[in-house]
């Protein structure tokens, strides 16, 4: 009498291994789903109804309060902000160096009386400005600082040149 081992042929190994495939494929989507957002995107609502994206949306309210320029060291995280500026008539200034963005948006504070804005890209870019900012700080302009930042997807995943800003 064979024992079951002894009688199963040699390519018996195949479901096995068959099954490892499929285990290590499904793996491999879920984690390519995660790193995409897919999950964020099932779990969390986005108002697709609306017309304007947040770049719009920060530009409709600096026009609102009578912004004419803003000074940048364009970025690709603040590129929809700036384009939306140049839309709605706010000058966009560029700069060589984030402080220096900072240090002009300060000056325009002093000599106008109202609010001098600056934008800047994420990580770096935001820190770069810390002299600029506590310059305007002790002379109590009225300085507006925007910083870009990763999208909420890209939040905690190593994007480029994201930290936590607040």
């Amino acid at each position: 009498m064979e024992t079951p081992a002894a009688a199963a042929p040699a390519g018996s190994l195949f479901p096995s291994f068959l099954l490892l495939a499929c285990g290590t494929l499904v793996a491999a989507l879920l984690g390519a789903a995660h790193r995409l957002g897919l999950f964020y995107q099932l779990l969390h609502k986005v108002d697709k109804a609306s017309i304007r994206h947040g770049g719009e949306n920060v530009a409709a309210v600096l026009r609102a309060h009578g912004v004419r320029f803003i000074f940048t060291l364009i970025g690709g995280h603040i590129s929809p902000l700036l384009v939306a500026c140049e839309k709605l008539g706010i000058h966009v200034v560029d700069t060589r160096h984030e402080v220096t963005a900072v240090f002009a948006a300060d000056a325009m504070a002093r000599l106008s009386g109202t609010v001098g804005v600056a934008a800047v890209t994420a990580g770096p870019g935001l820190t770069n400005t810390v002299t600029a900012v506590k310059n305007a700080q002790m002379a109590q302009s009225p300085v507006l600082l925007l910083g870009g930042a990763a999208s909420t997807l890209l939040q905690n995943r190593g994007a480029l040149q994201a930290i936590d800003q607040l």
